[in-house]
């Protein structure tokens, strides 16, 4: 909602905490992490768990065998399915919009939309090896803190076209989203096409592209954590004023009506276990 400080951005991935009885969650905002989770799905789908929009990069180990098998998800445009396995143990890593993991000598602009095995393209070999040895939450988080603060890497772009993409991020996210591409050139005094095209580069996605996620997911996390909040409400506090408009952005993110996701996520707030 419209407030003078805004909390951090902390993307929500409804479907994977609903499927599980117990999704352990810790957030860092260090070295461009967001956060860090590990969960066990009780119920998937049939072929895997919907991902929803949220402008980031993740890196997922199936931690289940001794050997870890692991993988690198760009962030969707739409609701898009995941294979994942019932029973099995995932820890899971997810970075800031627009920031290139340090440990991928890929940058992020390449991983839209794309799933990779992260063995490809990773820049620590040891780090693989390291995860299988981890028997816990804790343990393996603190195993990959350490290994993403020992690879240290340049961003994508000049200082000055990454100064100017975290600038307009900022706007955005306090704008929760609703800030139009010319009101961005008024404050920045760029030029909307600089502007788009840094951001794109640095990205992978639009600046418009990303209003539309950070709405999105403002409200869904506001729809997670208040469930029984009047939709109608909750769509005009994040700015969407024409209702066809807001259920069709949020069939295309979610596969669901609003009504229907709501009745899904009454249960999300109580299935998290945050760590320290």
């Amino acid at each position: 909602m419209q407030n003078e400080e805004k909390a951090p951005f902390q993307p929500v991935q409804p479907y994977f905490v609903t499927s599980c009885s117990r999704y352990q969650q810790r957030a860092v905002y260090k070295n461009g992490i967001s956060q860090i989770y590990q969960y066990c799905l009780d119920d998937p789908a049939e072929h895997g768990t919907v991902a929803v929009p949220d402008g980031c990069v993740d890196i997922v180990f199936d931690c289940t065998d001794s050997r870890v098998q692991a993988e690198v998800i760009g962030t969707v445009l739409a609701h898009r399915l995941i294979p994942t396995e019932k029973n099995h143990t995932y820890f899971g890593v997810r970075f800031l919009p627009g920031v290139s993991p340090q440990l991928l000598t890929v940058p992020v602009q390449e991983l839209t939309e794309v799933r990779t095995d992260l063995q490809n393209i990773l820049r620590d070999e040891t780090l693989c090896e390291r995860m299988a040895e981890a028997a816990t939450f804790e343990k393996r988080a603190q195993v990959f803190l350490q290994v993403n603060r020992r690879v240290q890497v340049e961003q994508p772009g000049s200082c000055g076209s990454q100064a100017l993409f975290c600038a307009v991020r900022k706007k955005i996210y306090h704008s929760d989203g609703c800030v139009t591409i010319g009101q961005l050139q008024e404050e920045t005094g760029y030029s909307e096409r600089y502007i788009s095209r840094v951001f794109h580069e640095v990205s992978g996605i639009s600046p418009k592209t990303f209003c539309g996620i950070v709405q999105f997911q403002r409200l869904m996390a506001d729809l997670c954590y208040h469930p029984d909040t009047q939709l109608t409400q909750l769509a005009a506090d994040y700015g969407y004023y024409d209702q066809p408009h807001f259920i069709r952005q949020f069939k295309k993110y979610t596969g669901l009506a609003p009504n229907v996701c709501r009745r899904l996520v009454k249960s999300y707030a109580g299935r998290i276990v945050p760590q320290n």
